[in-house]
């Protein structure tokens, strides 16, 4: 089997890619790997359908399959901010936010002023608890960005939060105060 032919029923690699591209976007995530898989068969090295083939593969709940996917983009080429954002969003929906949040960190050391980059940063900090850390990558992305909705959902939603957090302290301290009280 030859790895480099220029056509697979008389389409090339990047038109296999461009319309597994259109099926990925019409929701058709079957139709569109047996495109992606028809690039890929004509050019394996071709990082963008190992990235878009992650995505199918993630929309499909097939996590294992779109890391190795990404896996690949990026042994081909580790300066790919799609297959690290990629990456870190499976990692991120099977719950492993401490590797999601080493993927996005990578994104940003290729592409730093990418706004959606931060606000997912501030996504996954916010999961991992880490809400001041998250306000920062939020606040970055507004000033790159500074109509970014995500990033002032974000801030707005760690502001609730931190309000939660103080109504609960005032509770435990005043709880603490009459547990004082009682015992004198």
């Amino acid at each position: 089997m030859m790895f480099f032919r220029r056509r697979i029923e008389g389409k090339t690699a990047k038109e296999w890619f461009h319309l597994g591209l259109s099926l990925h976007r019409s929701g058709k995530y079957e139709e569109a790997l047996e495109c992606f898989n028809k690039a890929l068969e004509i050019n394996p090295k071709f990082v963008s359908v190992w990235s878009v083939k992650g995505l199918s593969l993630g929309e499909l709940k097939r996590f294992d399959d779109a890391l190795e996917c990404y896996d690949e983009a990026l042994e081909i080429n580790s300066k790919s901010v799609s297959a690290w954002s990629g990456k870190a969003t499976i990692l991120f929906r099977l719950g492993r936010n401490e590797e999601a949040l080493k993927c996005i960190d990578m994104a940003l050391e290729i592409d730093p002023n990418e706004a959606a980059l931060w606000n997912f940063r501030g996504v996954i900090l916010m999961e991992l608890g880490r809400l001041g850390d998250a306000g920062s990558s939020f606040n970055k992305a507004l000033e790159i960005d500074p109509d970014s909705k995500r990033a002032k959902e974000g801030l707005k939603d760690i502001e609730e939060r931190f309000k939660m957090l103080e109504e609960v302290i005032k509770g435990l301290e005043e709880k603490e105060k009459k547990k004082k009280k009682g015992e004198t």
